[in-house]
């Protein structure tokens, strides 16, 4: 598949890409485990945004550190409950398939 970097949306710990049909946008996140920071960066939040108005699919790969029951941890720490209310709020689903959890 050919895809276009989109270097507004991208930083050390996200990229973002175009499809090549320019209605999908992949991106790639991360958060470091010792990072102070709330999951969603400012960039992170901005490309959900910009998904948002434009009408695009966006699909997520990520790792943020965040610990939370509604994706397999068996313990929920301030990353997860950021990020949880994060998912909420811009209309984001969770698509892991099973009740393994992904570490």
């Amino acid at each position: 598949m050919t895809t276009w970097m989109l270097p507004g949306f991208s930083c050390r710990d996200l990229v973002a890409v175009y499809g090549a049909e320019r209605w999908l946008v992949g991106c790639s996140a991360n958060l470091p485990c010792d990072s102070k920071d709330p999951p969603s960066s400012k960039e992170f939040e901005a490309l959900v945004q910009y998904c948002e108005n434009e009408n695009l699919y966006l699909v997520i790969g990520c790792d943020f550190s965040a610990h939370q029951t509604a994706w397999g941890s068996t313990n929920c720490n301030d990353s997860g409950e950021a990020l949880v209310e994060f998912l909420d709020y811009s209309n984001l689903e969770i698509l892991n398939q099973g009740n393994e959890p992904i570490f």
